[in-house]
């Protein structure tokens, strides 16, 4: 199968250029290249159109192949670069590789070219993939900050395997009394919920509904003591009787269940007098 390779040549030999295209096509690869031997060709060969790879030499009359891979590493794309030389020795070729270059090839040893290619060119995709992926990542978590950051209500994010508290958002903080650092790490268990607040309240409300004395509850949602009021639930019908004066209410400390550490309840019952 025919793979099409945009190659940018860096290279002053016509004839050895020649040679590094045809090792690409009897690998399959349909070649499109362009050979540049100063640096304003490269410059200009860059902004022309896009490239897959470029192939360079190390050693050039005007324009040397580390000047090649510094300008293109100053353009900041994501090209693989690949030295392809008669003249570079291992100690050179290393450290053209700690500054970026891909792969070395010596020219008496092409057949090395096409497979140093490939992996290139797959190694520049996993990089495209990788970004692609950190990029929809940042997007997602600006999107889940800003939603959580503005909701009204208190929120915490739970990680489901252990329980333990992996995000709050402000409202949270002033609901519960802790910073977000506190709060981080902390079992979900010593934090009564609102949901939870509401579910007390209404063991309390639903007897008078059915006919059995008015019930009145102050629940406590697990706060930090002194920072904020207990929730309140009260029965329409009870607080016209307290009003009136015909109702007193008796109080029994109550704590809540399953959440150690807490801060108690307390809840108040009383029959008309």
């Amino acid at each position: 199968m025919t793979k099409m390779l945009r190659a940018l040549i860096v290279e002053d030999s016509a004839n050895d250029t020649e040679l590094l295209v045809h090792e690409l096509h009897r690998a399959g690869f349909e070649v499109i290249h362009e050979r540049v031997e100063t640096q304003p060709a490269m410059e200009a060969a860059l902004r022309n159109r896009p490239w897959d790879v470029v192939l360079s030499d190390f050693s050039l009359p005007s324009f040397g192949g580390t000047a090649a891979l510094q300008l293109l590493r100053g353009e900041a794309l994501e090209i693989p670069f690949i030295f392809v030389s008669a003249t570079i020795g291992e100690e050179a070729a290393v450290e053209a590789v700690k500054s970026g270059a891909y792969d070395y090839v010596l020219k008496n040893n092409l057949q090395r070219l096409a497979p140093a290619v490939e992996r290139a060119l797959a190694e520049a995709k996993r990089r495209r993939e990788l970004q692609r992926t950190e990029n929809a990542l940042r997007q997602s978590e600006y999107k889940y900050r800003s939603l959580f950051e503005g909701m009204n209500d208190a929120a915490l994010l739970v990680a489901a395997d252990s329980g333990r508290i992996i995000d709050a958002n402000h409202q949270a903080e002033l609901l519960l009394g802790w910073s977000r650092g506190e709060l981080i790490g902390m079992n979900h268990s010593r934090v009564h919920v609102a949901e939870t607040a509401a579910d007390d309240c209404r063991k309390f409300i639903e007897p008078a509904q059915s006919g059995l004395p008015d019930y009145e509850a102050e629940v406590f949602a697990g706060l930090r003591s002194g920072s904020a009021p207990p929730q309140r639930a009260t029965h329409p019908r009870r607080r016209e009787r307290l009003a009136a004066g015909t109702a007193r209410p008796r109080f029994a400390p109550r704590h809540l269940p399953g959440h150690h550490g807490a801060k108690a309840g307390t809840a108040a019952a009383g029959h008309s007098t």
